[in-house]
Parts: structure tokens; C-alpha cells; sequence
């Protein structure tokens, strides 16, 4: 297979970075506050992960287990999306 310059510039790097960085952009836009951003990357990371899920193998435990993980992950970030919503709403 030949690479080719306009084969590596037509890559979009911004939807690689997207897809496999969510969970840890939607806590970067948590941390500066940035409540949508933030959201929307979760969002994004938890349909990931359950598409994920779907094509996983009973076969596969510690694939399994290390899914279940960053799912944790997720709910962790919307629960800290929630409190801190509540707490703008709060004051």
C-alpha cells in the first residue's frame, strides 16, 4: 500500500481525536467548566462504548471487564456534569 501525501492530509484528524479521546476531552471541557462541551463528548464516548459492546464476545472477559471500565469512567464524568449543573442552578 502506497501513502501518499493527499492520502495523509485527507485523513480527519479531528474525528480521530474525537472518537478516541472522548471520555478525556469531556473531562478537560468539565474541568474549564464547559458544561455542553463536555456533555456532548460523553454522550459521544458512552454510544461508543455501547456500540463496542455489541460485537464484543462472551469469549472475550478481560475485553469485557476493561469495557466496563471506562464505562465506570463515563458515568463517573455525567455524574460530575450533574453536580456541577446543580450547582449553577443552585446559585
Amino acid at each position: 500500500m502506497k501513502v501518499t501525501i493527499t492520502k495523509i492530509l485527507s485523513f480527519d484528524y479531528n474525528k480521530f481525536f474525537q472518537n478516541r479521546f472522548s471520555e478525556e476531552t469531556a473531562l478537560v471541557h468539565l474541568i474549564g467548566n464547559q458544561l455542553e462541551k463536555s456533555r456532548f463528548y460523553s454522550r459521544m464516548n458512552l454510544q461508543i462504548l455501547l456500540e463496542q459492546w455489541t460485537v464484543l464476545s462472551n469469549f472475550l472477559p478481560r475485553l469485557r471487564a476493561k469495557k466496563l471500565g471506562n464505562l465506570q469512567c463515563v458515568a463517573e464524568i455525567i455524574v460530575k456534569q450533574f453536580n456541577a449543573l446543580k450547582n449553577l442552578i443552585c446559585y
